[in-house]
């Protein structure tokens, strides 16, 4: 029973953010979405988000790495909005990594920005179709046997998030070696 419970806890929690993904591509498709800015340190956000991913984790055999540099600012952002983005990047790191090794790093840039950089060892993203991830209800591997689960809206909001509180993201892929994320918000 207790395993079964757990399935069912597993699947509803899928389904959510199912909804939650569609609901928020839905007011940033009508542009009712607006933001809450707030200054702090970015610690509590990797701590909330490690908390968030240790279920995930666990059934993999490896632990997503936290890394902050020491000379990080403090930032002045919409934290909820910010964490939208960084969670659904790091679901994709782990979900498409089954060995190696996935990391986030924050680290400052020389130009008044700080930078948000998930790396995995993962599946990787063929050069060409990069620019294709960021389509509304993309999937890569869009077969009816696939082996991953999802929306196809995660990037999609994620960039769209990113540009609403000023930032951008970039990718760097190789297809068997990994991708890189980086997510640059302004501080």
């Amino acid at each position: 029973q207790k395993k079964a419970m757990g399935r069912l806890m597993d699947n509803a929690r899928g389904l959510l953010g199912i909804v939650d993904a569609l609901l928020d591509y839905s007011k940033i498709e009508r542009g009712e979405i607006g933001l809450f800015v707030k200054r702090g340190d970015v610690r509590p956000l990797l701590d909330q988000l490690q908390q968030e991913f240790a279920p995930l984790e666990s059934k993999k055999p490896f632990k997503v790495r936290y890394e902050v540099g020491d000379d990080v600012p403090l930032i002045e952002t919409d934290w909820g909005k910010l964490k939208n983005v960084l969670s659904n990047i790091l679901s994709n790191a782990i979900k498409f990594t089954d060995q190696g090794a996935v990391r986030l790093s924050v680290v400052a840039g020389s130009n008044g920005s700080v930078s948000f950089v998930v790396s995995d060892t993962g599946i990787g993203i063929p050069k060409d179709l990069i620019p294709l991830i960021f389509d509304k209800f993309r999937q890569l591997d869009g077969s009816p046997a696939r082996n991953y689960e999802g929306t196809g809206l995660g990037l999609t909001i994620s960039k769209n998030l990113a540009e609403l509180i000023g930032g951008k993201i970039e990718v760097e892929s190789e297809v068997g070696k990994g991708s890189t994320f980086k997510v640059t918000v302004p501080v």
